[in-house]
């Protein structure tokens, strides 16, 4: 198999990962390759684990990574972890099924980025206005100091925008008014806002 398209990569590894019990990391482990593997599912994309801690994602459609990054972000946190996403678009080339061959401008972009990402937990590769890079740089903020609880509901948010406060409610048990409150206190409009411009600047 050999694929070669523009796409987006997503080179990350889990915030933390030594301080969780191996049962804790290989639950962990297992919530996240599942949601990966629906991920890769629906957008054509591509996944693989690397180092114990550490996953890559390749979107054939660039389009979506931005989305994709927070969402994978939100899953992450309403499980109380995180993880540092290195985004990247541009060339990728793989020739096998779990990304172990794969190369590419975007693959090395991404690779390097999360190599020198410091204490930031989001970062976009590519070159970007001071503008972009400052909006991105507050979102990685809001999301960073999320509560699980209020991570839940901007996932579900995000992953469906159209649902309502009252079919969000009904998902995690809990009332219309709570799930307001939640998605306020996590500024689910500027993150909406956000992917707006997120997708007008790719």
């Amino acid at each position: 198999m050999t694929s070669l398209f523009q796409g987006a990569v997503i080179t990350a590894d889990i915030v933390g990962s030594q301080s969780l019990s191996q049962l804790q990391l290989t639950t962990l482990q297992s919530e996240l390759k599942d949601y990966l593997a629906d991920i890769a599912a629906v957008e054509q994309g591509y996944y693989s684990f690397y180092r114990g801690d550490g996953f890559q994602l390749v979107l054939q459609d660039a389009t979506k990574l931005f989305n994709v990054a927070l969402r994978l972000r939100l899953f992450l946190i309403s499980r109380h972890s995180d993880a540092r996403l290195s985004l990247a678009v541009g060339e990728v080339n793989i020739t096998a099924a779990d990304l172990s061959t794969a190369t590419g401008a975007a693959l090395v972009l991404a690779g390097r980025g999360l190599d020198t990402i410091g204490q930031a937990r989001l970062r976009y590769n590519n070159d970007s206005n001071a503008h972009f890079a400052l909006n991105l740089a507050f979102v990685d903020l809001l999301l960073s100091n999320l509560t699980h609880k209020q991570a839940e509901a901007a996932f579900i948010h995000i992953s469906h925008p159209k649902l309502s406060h009252a079919d969000i409610a009904k998902q995690l048990n809990t009332s219309r008014v709570n799930v307001t409150k939640l998605l306020n206190s996590a500024h689910y409009a500027l993150l909406d806002q956000f992917l707006v411009i997120a997708h007008s600047h790719q």
